[in-house]
């Protein structure tokens, strides 16, 4: 690709993108948190469209038909790529779209509040820029606008504060057709324009993941009835789902559809309902929940007929492979995996039911299991994971996660420095070789780097934050985990800056790294283990496990340490990958 046609396409992604405005609801309608929007509009194309290039946004996840086709399906990512901006999709396939005439159709479901994983912004809506063979293609009239009168938050627990997602309830018998090419829109409100930076969106960032992998609609495994009223369906395994069901029904009956996941974590996540029309029918839940069983509850009255499921996830293929004659080995390969496939989404995840969260503690153990277990196209949510994390560093220079967010923002010291470390940024690089992203990302690195302080020993000073946190299991020597994360840090921080030729940064992070490596071994070595003087629980086999991979244990008391990962296992998961 020449260097003059990327210039061209970056001014035209510029161009789609510079004079995009968020189509909304008049300012009196007031639009509660889970609202669904319809918007509906008509498209002229006076040739066959060859090439073409749609720009479309929504605050905060959306769904598009084309003549009565649907052509995404939950389009859209959690905002923001920073604490201000909003992603979009340019979505460079439209299959329905023809010459003539062409119906457009777009579902918005504004979550209206923040999560742990999501900024709200005040303006439900979306933008539309689209651009066929060359040319912009603007619709002759504005575009229509109707809040969906079927959706409703159903009455229940809501989903835990730090879900932005809501419940989702659907009222069959107040459905309306506007996805049809010959819906008839007349009676709607014409849509309001406002400015992006009014709506509170801002500038408009180019989604940087793949649309979701649609894996279609599926029977169950097996189902069985519980009881009079509840059907329990049988996932292959547990998944990212939307449930379908049809069935037989008078008006008004309701049918509760849930996932033995719903309380996982111990918290609230989402349930759907959907209130019967006359006859038959079908519904297909369109926000995902997770489960190994999706459990169908249905008034007296409901007679099902069919269910099923649809699952979704992020678009990368079980790419490794693992096998020995060990049957328990394989089938925790297997299972492994498929953890880690759905823990990724918008972002990484911590878990895909009580907070779907990007902590990137659990960010920098996926992103390396991510190079054995998956396929290429998985790199690209880690290099998004990085943007985030950096570009939503603070004004005094620190970073924290989970991000995006809207309602959490405390710092995890620890956690940011193997975010920022060898294990984190600079193993990212060694299994994409993507030198760019660690260009863009150094200077941001090294004001974070430069906010920790060392003693006149040369020994980290440790820095509160707002959660300090060295992991869920027992026995923690914060002292000794403060240091080795930091020496850590300092590994992977010389390694990039050697690599963007920031030479004197990197002779710097080594002189300090060996500095502390040298000292805390002559102070916390006491000839069979580390400890710190003020420590008084058993000895932390996670800071000695650091010792190791950081270099700072030398190499000779190997033998000396080894029986002691025999006797003491205080780490949790999250540290184990050290130990072993």
């Amino acid at each position: 690709m020449n260097k003059r046609f990327v210039i061209l396409f970056v001014m035209l992604v510029s161009c789609l993108v510079g004079w995009a405005q968020v189509f909304t609801l008049d300012a009196k309608q007031k639009v509660e948190p889970g609202s669904w929007l319809c918007f509906h509009n008509v498209i002229e194309i006076s040739d066959n469209p060859q090439d073409v290039c749609l720009s479309i946004a929504a605050d905060s996840k959306y769904w598009l038909w084309v003549n009565g086709e649907i052509q995404v399906r939950e389009g859209g990512l959690k905002r923001g790529p920073n604490p201000n901006d909003t992603y979009c999709d340019v979505i460079r396939s439209l299959p329905a779209l023809r010459r003539g005439k062409n119906t457009i159709a777009v579902l918005v479901w504004y979550f209206g509040k923040d999560g742990f994983s999501h900024r709200n912004s005040p303006t439900p809506g979306m933008t539309f820029a689209l651009q066929v063979n060359g040319r912009p293609i603007v619709p002759r009239r504005d575009w229509r606008v109707k809040k969906h009168p079927a959706f409703y938050l159903p009455q229940g627990p809501n989903p835990n504060y730090r879900l932005p997602e809501s419940n989702v309830g659907f009222d069959a018998a107040r459905d309306i057709p506007f996805t049809e090419a010959s819906f008839n829109d007349r009676s709607w409100d014409k849509a309001r324009k406002v400015s992006l930076d009014c709506a509170g969106w801002n500038r408009l960032v180019e989604r940087p993941i793949p649309l979701w992998r649609d894996f279609g609609l599926k029977s169950y495994m097996h189902t069985e009835m519980k009881n009079d009223t509840t059907l329990v369906a049988y996932l292959p395994y547990n998944a990212q789902v939307m449930p379908y069901l049809k069935v037989e029904a008078p008006r008004g009956l309701r049918v509760r559809i849930l996932t033995d996941n719903y309380q996982g974590g111990s918290a609230n996540n989402v349930f759907a309902e959907y209130k019967t029309k006359d006859g038959n029918q079908s519904f297909e839940c369109l926000g995902w929940m997770n489960g190994h069983q999706v459990f169908y509850q249905f008034e007296k009255g409901v007679h099902i007929k069919e269910v099923g499921f649809r699952e979704t996830g992020y678009d990368t293929s079980f790419a490794g492979l693992f096998s020995c004659d060990d049957p328990m080995l394989n089938r925790l390969w297997e299972k492994s995996q498929r953890t880690l496939y759905l823990t990724m989404r918008d972002t990484y995840m911590d878990c895909p039911d009580r907070e779907r969260a990007q902590w990137w503690g659990d960010v920098v153990n996926e992103s390396g299991e991510a190079f054995y277990a998956l396929d290429e196209k998985a790199h690209l949510l880690t290099r998004k994971g990085i943007y985030e994390l950096m570009d939503w560093q603070r004004s005094d220079s620190t970073i924290f996660s989970p991000v995006p967010a809207g309602n959490y923002d405390s710092e995890l010291p620890m956690q940011m420095l193997a975010s920022v470390g060898y294990y984190g940024f600079w193993n990212y690089y060694m299994g994409s070789a993507d030198k760019a992203t660690i260009e863009y990302v150094f200077p941001k690195v090294r004001k974070y780097i430069h906010v920790w302080q060392t003693d006149k020993e040369g020994l980290v000073i440790p820095r509160k934050g707002g959660w300090t946190w060295g992991d869920w299991g027992d026995n923690k020597d914060m002292i000794l985990l403060f240091n080795q994360w930091y020496a850590i840090a300092l590994q992977g921080y010389e390694q990039m800056a050697m690599l963007v030729g920031e030479k004197a940064e990197a002779e710097w992070a080594k002189r300090t790294a060996d500095r502390l490596k040298v000292v805390f071994h002559q102070k916390f070595w006491n000839g069979s283990y580390y400890v710190s003087p003020a420590y008084k629980g058993e000895p932390d086999d996670r800071a000695q496990a650091l010792a190791v991979v950081s270099g700072t244990l030398p190499k000779s008391l190997y033998p000396v340490i080894r029986p002691f990962f025999d006797k003491y296992e205080h780490a949790s998961p999250y540290m184990e990958k050290y130990v072993l």
